[in-house]
């Protein structure tokens, strides 16, 4: 009877050391755990504030931008109006010089020919050497040569050119803005299912909410170095 007792005093000692063995092993695994839960909580929320960071520098590179646009439309604009103005006083002062050049009264086809810009003088020059008046392949008038091209015209389309680059700019800085917004959004799920995976007494239901969160982590850093990051100075 002495030794069953014994026995059964060393066996109750073994399964007490058994179970205190695998607490340890338990916590110990469980502290790993959290550890790691820890780093990538962390490492989100440093993720979604770099993500609101860039956000906002691109909503202000979007705002520049708009404002480049705006100015070299305004003076498209302005040059668009002053190439016409200019088309239509040198059209009006080319017809009363070939009316009166065709009419022979060269006094006053010389009034108006003095009253030329020198752009239009060059051009009628060397429109008067194709024999118009005579050559049915001469240029209709001075002002179609390719000799006549205004200041204001060539202006005029540099000033588009840049007002569309920039409108494509701001269009672009707006779209990586929202792209920024929807990872920290991302992040925010991140940060949501790692958070509650402490408060879940299931290990299985914990385990899968903390790989989802790491799943969704690691597929916003992919996504993330995958987009262009706005400059932090200039």
């Amino acid at each position: 009877m002495e030794e069953t007792s014994l026995e059964k005093q060393i066996n109750s000692i073994e399964n007490k050391l058994d179970e205190v063995i695998v607490e340890v092993h338990r916590k110990r695994s469980t502290g790993i755990v959290d550890f790691l839960t820890a780093v990538l909580l962390s490492l989100a929320t440093v993720g979604s504030a770099w993500c609101a960071f860039q956000s906002t520098l691109w909503n202000g590179i979007q705002t520049f931008k708009l404002m480049d646009a705006h100015q070299a439309g305004r003076l498209a604009s302005q040059n668009e109006i002053e190439s016409n103005q200019k088309r239509g006083l040198d059209a009006i002062l080319l017809m009363q010089y070939i009316d009166n050049f065709k009419s022979g009264n060269k006094d006053m086809a010389d009034f108006y020919f003095s009253r030329f810009n020198p752009l239009l003088k060059e051009a009628t020059i060397e429109w008067l050497k194709t024999d118009p008046f005579n050559n049915a392949d001469a240029p209709v008038s001075p002002m179609k040569m390719d000799l006549y091209k205004l200041q204001e015209e060539n202006d005029y389309k540099a000033e588009m050119d840049k007002y569309i680059k920039e409108l494509e700019a701001a269009n672009d800085a707006n779209h990586h803005s929202d792209n920024y917004v929807m990872l920290t959004v991302i992040f925010a799920a991140v940060l949501f299912f790692g958070g509650i995976a402490s408060t879940l007494r299931s290990n299985l239901m914990r385990n899968a909410s903390i790989f989802l969160s790491a799943f969704i982590f690691i597929v916003s850093i992919i996504i993330l170095f995958s987009m262009p990051f706005a400059p932090l100075f200039g």
